[in-house]
């Protein structure tokens, strides 16, 4: 990982953790989550078809550190930043960098028999060299394209400081908007995250 790269994240995970209180108010939940998964060849269009999901031999494993900024009156929707940092191995080897700003919904009808959120995100990705998974895939490259999130987490009534976590980890050109960058590469994550 070059020096750029954790530069870039240490100032982020600083920024998160020193981050005013007033902002979400006094104990202001910060999340640490330990990640793990495995690249997909499909595109963010098939999102919603599991059954057709295809998997590379490329993995990646890595930690987050987010921090609700705000919630909404009613509780109902939490404002949080997160910072990122993944290394891929396999047919890959690389480091990657995410920022991203997420809305995580709290609210959910079942939420009396299960803890259980769903979050939706968007940032920036950096990785230390160009993907070849999206060399493969895609007619232009960059290190740094746009990334979008989207996860729920889950844990049992008794887990109060524990979760689950299943996440669709998506770098993305934004069709073009990052450096004319017309697609990306996803990855589907599974992890564990702890409530601070």
């Amino acid at each position: 990982m070059r020096l750029t790269t954790v530069s870039a994240f240490s100032t982020l995970v600083a920024f998160l953790l020193a981050a005013p209180q007033t902002w979400a108010g006094q104990g202001a939940p910060v999340y640490v989550t330990a990640y793990g998964g495995t690249a997909l060849n499909n595109s963010i269009e098939q999102l919603p078809w599991p059954f057709d999901w295809r998997a590379y031999d490329s993995k990646l494993a890595g930690i987050g550190i987010s921090r609700e900024l705000a919630r909404s009156a009613d509780g109902s929707l939490g404002f949080e930043t997160e910072a990122m940092a993944m290394r891929h191995w396999g047919d890959q080897r690389l480091w990657e960098a995410v920022a991203l700003g997420m809305v995580r919904w709290h609210n959910l009808p079942w939420n009396t028999h299960l803890n259980s959120t769903l979050g939706a995100g968007a940032g920036v990705s950096h990785v230390s060299k160009i993907s070849v998974i999206e060399q493969a895939r895609n007619a232009k490259q960059a290190r740094t394209i746009g990334y979008l999130g989207f996860e729920a987490t889950a844990a049992p009534k008794s887990a109060e400081d524990w979760q689950g976590v299943l996440r669709w980890h998506h770098r993305s050109g934004g069709y073009g908007t990052f450096n004319g960058v017309k697609g990306g590469s996803n990855y589907l994550l599974l992890g564990v995250r702890r409530t601070f």
